[in-house]
């Protein structure tokens, strides 16, 4: 028997939907800056002049930056899936609980 959904469920999957997409680009774009700003403190940092009084090598601080830059976004979609999902996981259940336990409830006062 197929149950149509009710509207607070549908408002819930919109909602998540929503989340799902802004959570995912928020924490997305938030790595990718946070990684190019470690890039540009490697890359100044290797710049400056060394203590022998030479110029450092602009080719290798390039290098060095890019690595820095692609160390500090390892894991990254590992993260975004992680604060995409665990939150509507939470939240799912804790719904459904909640809703168990009032039908439970509201069914023993009509009986």
């Amino acid at each position: 028997m197929a149950k149509r959904f009710g509207g607070w469920l549908r408002v819930g999957i919109v909602l998540s939907i929503l989340w799902t997409a802004g959570a995912a680009i928020y924490q997305r774009e938030s790595d990718l800056e946070a990684a190019s700003r470690m890039a540009t403190i490697v890359y100044m940092n290797c710049n400056q002049p060394t203590s022998r009084g030479g110029q450092a090598d602009s080719q290798n601080c390039e290098e060095a930056a890019s690595r820095a830059r692609s160390m500090w976004l390892e894991g990254s979609w590992t993260m975004v899936a992680f604060l995409v999902l665990a939150p509507l996981i939470f939240a799912w259940l804790n719904i459904f609980l909640i809703v168990r336990v009032y039908r439970s409830l509201t069914r023993r006062e009509r009986s």
